[in-house]
């Protein structure tokens, strides 16, 4: 499709050469190469930050350099990390949102609701925090939540027994309370969760004598006689007498004496590697344990953005691309497939009015919201360069508030969890007023008016309007095709026109502005997007490390973590457009994980499955497995991941947990096959139905493609079972 007329109206930036001013937030933690900050003061050229470890000395860095350490990952920052109400308020190190039980994080959801509601209300002096006042008040933010519920879960009823607890209208003094941890923790939402794993007694029930002796007496199961349990606890028991008698001798009371049972729990708690070193000798602990290591209105920018989907006006189709003989079954099938109309997630930032983040997909969902605020914050210079903009895309940063409406995409748990993970404020909008998210209603009308007017297939407001024009025969773009126009005249276009609520400013020019004068916060770095916005599956910890998806992540610390703990599944958190590093949640807390495979740094999950499709159909299932032969497939990977990226952009799928279970299927279940089951939608993204296995293959009797067709499609096996990675039993 030419699109050269997309060109017409651009605007030059004035501010071209600008310099970037970042925007630190009070309180934060700076950490450059190893030393942290904090930020004294600035002006339009540099920061001047004091040192934490010597408060004394005062340090000057200017922009341009800051910017470069950024670039060069030499720069981090931990916003708040200085608040002390925010400390104060933390439930434990490093814990998020996200990593506290579902209904635990229900109740905080809850709570965050019931407070930030009722300041509203008390700022617009709708209400106080009398009883008389806050029973009604209270009742109706009660009724409003339960909307929420059943917007979530549509047809969902809750009945009494259900509302209890969590769903229960909550008392003046409660909610008092909770306002008051809120103000106090500078409306940090950690601060309204519920501290219950902290009740009870946890002092130690066993005089410090006898805790003494039982661990000295539970170091003797690590012993080449391998002593069973009873064995050590009759050991334990002699000399528990002897401390006894000499108690009695000195006029002290005797002890109580702990049963067999503590006796296993104190075992239990020594090191694994410990115990398999003293039963079986150091030469097969090391054996063992030795890892396999392979190759409002806004000042500033982003201070409030508006999200919203919208129900693309104009219907597409999907037409075969030059690189269609070298695509998957899979992506073949899906350009084959008619979408229709698509759903367009976008997000604007309020105050300069740029577009900040742009997705297309089939069906408006959690994920995709999701999806959408993470590309907001992130670099977009590889979807500008693939639409052919002559205008950069380098919008991004972290954001302060979201403001979204109540639609089942923003109300459900997920979307709420990943942004407050994130450290932005989600602001609900009342049903019913679109005019209270103006910033984002607009600019969808300009996008019809604007772009899709351009196009044959386009939809009516009615059928006065229609006439006889019928959209769906008419249809003549593509969703690629939709996806790189709706970029390319945002990006070339729109932040280049000049805007009535910037005065007549562009939105770009107002960018580069604000950005020279006020800052524009750091957008997270490539571990804070994993933590909060990454997708998370459980694996096993072994000697090889972890594996997914056919790839092993190993380092040191997580190896060292395996000798001194009992771990069982570990959850594993791992960002679906980079496989280079993962995150695993260890006792000691999540751990970052590098992939033992280069090649993997910065390679999309998308285009690794296409990749290993392309390796099987060409090598065959047991050549796939060869070294060599899958070094010679990494080697093409990054054109594959440009290709892929080029031809999709925005409208590159969005992985959901129903994906990854399909795909973890793939790759561990040799029991599905080619021939049988496996229609090539391995990841979901199509529902196809009765497909012609004649037209989804075009493979000949004798070609090496046929062989694996009639074999299982087996990549690796992410369990692995080794005979030799195996828990101690405790013997009675």
């Amino acid at each position: 499709m030419n699109l050269s007329e997309l060109n017409n109206n651009q605007y030059a930036p004035s501010f071209s050469g600008a310099a970037s001013r970042i925007r630190f937030a009070p309180h934060t933690k700076i950490t450059i190469k190893g030393v942290s900050y904090t930020e004294v003061a600035s002006d339009n050229e540099a920061c001047v930050m004091r040192r934490v470890d010597n408060p004394e000395v005062h340090e000057r860095f200017t922009f341009v350099e800051l910017v470069d350490l950024v670039a060069q990952g030499l720069l981090t920052e931990e916003p708040g990390a200085f608040s002390l109400p925010a400390v104060r308020s933390k439930v434990g190190p490093n814990i998020k949102l996200s990593d506290l039980k579902p209904e635990v994080a229900e109740m905080v959801r809850f709570r965050q609701f019931i407070c930030d509601e009722f300041l509203k209300m008390e700022a617009e002096g709708h209400t106080s925090r009398s009883n008389a006042a806050m029973e009604p008040t209270l009742e109706t933010l009660f009724g409003r939540w339960v909307t929420l519920l059943v917007q979530r879960l549509p047809g969902t009823r809750f009945s009494s027994q259900q509302t209890e607890g969590t769903f229960k209208i909550p008392s003046p003094s409660a909610v008092r309370n909770w306002l008051q941890k809120y103000e106090a923790a500078d409306f940090n939402v950690m601060a309204l969760c519920p501290l219950k794993h902290k009740c009870g007694n946890r002092t130690d029930r066993l005089h410090p004598e006898v805790r003494d002796l039982l661990r000295c007496s539970a170091l003797e199961y690590a012993s080449l006689l391998k002593p069973t349990v009873k064995r050590v606890y009759e050991k334990f028991e002699e000399h528990f007498d002897e401390l006894n008698e000499t108690r009695a001798q000195n006029g002290l009371p005797t002890l109580l004496k702990p049963s067999i049972a503590a006796m296993r729990a104190e075992i239990r708690k020594l090191a694994p590697y410990h115990v398999d070193a003293g039963r079986k000798g150091t030469s097969y602990a090391q054996k063992k344990y030795a890892y396999i290591q392979g190759k409002h209105n806004p000042e500033w920018p982003l201070q409030v953005v508006e999200m919203d989907e919208w129900l693309v006006s104009l219907h597409t189709l999907f037409t075969r691309t030059g690189l269609w003989e070298e695509l998957g079954i899979s992506t073949q099938e899906a350009l084959e497939k008619d979408y229709g109309r698509m759903q367009l997630s976008a997000a604007i930032d309020v105050r300069t009015k740029c577009i900040l983040a742009m997705q297309l997909a089939p069906t408006a969902t959690t994920d995709l919201a999701i999806a959408t605020l993470r590309m907001a914050m992130s670099d977009k210079s590889d979807f500008a360069k693939s639409a052919g903009c002559e205008t950069p895309w380098d919008m991004a940063g972290r954001i302060q508030m979201v403001r979204v409406d109540n639609g089942p995409a923003y109300v459900a748990g997920a979307f709420s969890t990943a942004a407050i993970d994130a450290g932005i404020a989600v602001d609900y909008a009342v049903a019913g007023a679109p005019y209270l998210r103006g910033t984002i209603e607009r600019v969808f009308s300009t996008f019809h008016t604007g772009l899709i007017s351009l196009f044959d297939g386009r939809t009516f407001t009615n059928v006065v309007d229609k006439g006889d024009y019928e959209a769906g025969a008419r249809a003549s773009l593509s969703v690629e095709e939709l996806g790189q126009a709706l970029v390319r005249w945002v990006v070339d276009v729109y932040h280049n026109t000049p805007h009535e609520g910037l005065g007549g400013q562009t939105p770009r020019n107002c960018w580069l502005a604000l950005r020279k004068k006020v800052g524009v916060p750091l957008s997270p770095n490539q571990d804070a997007m994993r933590a909060c916005f990454g997708l998370t599956v459980e694996r096993r910890l072994r000697s090889e490390g972890i594996q997914l998806y056919c790839n092993k992540y190993q380092s040191h610390e997580l190896q060292a973590i395996r000798r001194q703990y009992r771990t069982g599944q570990l959850k594993v958190r791992f960002d679906p457009d980079d496989l280079g590093h993962i995150s695993v949640d260890t006792p000691k807390g999540w751990l970052k994980v590098p992939c033992t495979t280069l090649e993997m740094h910065g390679v999309p999950l998308e285009t690794h499955v296409a990749n290993r499709q392309r390796m099987l159909a060409k090598y065959g299932e047991e050549a796939a497995q060869s070294a060599a032969i899958v070094k010679k497939a990494l080697a093409g990977l990054r054109r594959l991941a440009d290709e892929t990226r080029a031809r999709r952009g925005i409208a590159s799928p969005v992985f959901t947990l129903d994906n990854l279970a399909k795909l973890d299927a793939y790759f561990s279940d040799d029991r599905q096959r080619l021939d049988e089951d496996f229609d090539g939608d391995i990841l979901g993204f199509d529902e196809i139905e009765d497909v012609d296995e004649a037209e989804t293959t075009d493979i000949e009797p004798d070609s090496p493609a046929s062989h694996v067709a009639e074999s299982a499609p087996f990549l690796g096996n992410d369990d692995d079972d080794d005979d030799d990675d195996f828990d101690y039993i405790l013997e009675d």
